[in-house]
């Protein structure tokens, strides 16, 4: 909720940062790279980087539909997504 309903929020009422490339918004991608630094507090870069694409998605969805609700259920299907997969992983018997 910070970095769509506050950063990218504030950010799109800036008219040189609401400017879009390819799709995405300047605020999208302000936004979506303060997300993913914060994520290099505890990950590696490389897990930054994938972060990197999911929140440009998710700020996507922010921006098309205006509500947090869309961003926030796509953040924890992900999440979700994330975690079943590591514990899978994991999982005694499990090859790899």
């Amino acid at each position: 909720m910070v970095f769509r309903g506050g950063l990218q929020h504030w950010a799109l009422t800036r008219p040189a940062l609401a400017v879009r490339h390819a799709g995405l918004s300047r605020a999208n991608l302000l936004a979506s790279a303060a997300f993913a630094a914060v994520h290099l507090v505890n990950h590696a870069p490389l897990v930054a980087l994938g972060v990197l694409s999911v929140s440009l998605l998710l700020g996507a969805v922010y921006e098309r539909s205006g509500r947090l609700r869309g961003p926030i259920a796509l953040h924890l299907w992900f999440n979700a997504c994330l975690y079943a997969a590591t514990a899978a992983l994991a999982a005694p018997g499990t090859t790899g």
